[in-house]
């Protein structure tokens, strides 16, 4: 997708990382106030979650960025920005399935109210709330497979 195109990569990979930003005060909130990060959460962090997590919100933009955004290196790196956050949302939500962290998941549908990870859920890879260190299972696979496919690309 986006063949050379260093900026839309950059804008792709800075989507994927944004739905999640929202909550980056809260957890650093928590940390200073010594609780366990995320157990429990105002419904405030609740809503400012949902529209960055919908993948309603983000089909409508990629939509919207198809037909009017310009071919420019702004526009599709707009889209690109886009459909990083909406694989975001889509790898959310098979893999938020745990009803221990049902309370303080968001619907993944907003503004409708179906909550999709109930729906869709398969499984979790979380271990507890806001528990970042040390990597999980999963995450040390990703990120293995990550740093073998960038060695691949680069040097081979």
């Amino acid at each position: 997708m986006f063949p050379n195109n260093t900026l839309a990569h950059c804008a792709c990979a800075a989507g994927g990382a944004a739905p999640d930003l929202v909550m980056i005060p809260k957890f650093a909130l928590d940390k200073l106030r010594e609780v366990q990060p995320f157990a429990k959460q105002s419904k405030a962090m609740l809503f400012a979650k949902e529209p960055p997590h919908s993948i309603v919100l983000w089909v409508v933009l990629i939509i919207i960025g198809i037909i009017y955004l310009p071919q420019t290196a702004l526009g599709t790196a707009t889209l690109a920005f886009c459909i990083g956050a909406l694989s975001h949302v889509i790898g959310d939500i098979p893999t938020h399935a745990d009803p221990r962290f049902a309370d303080t998941e968001p619907t993944f549908c907003w503004p409708l109210k179906v909550k999709l990870s109930q729906i869709f859920g398969i499984w979790d890879y979380r271990i507890d709330h806001g528990l970042l260190w040390p990597p999980k299972p999963t995450e040390i696979i990703i990120i293995g497979i990550s740093i073998i496919t960038i060695i691949i690309i680069k040097f081979l």
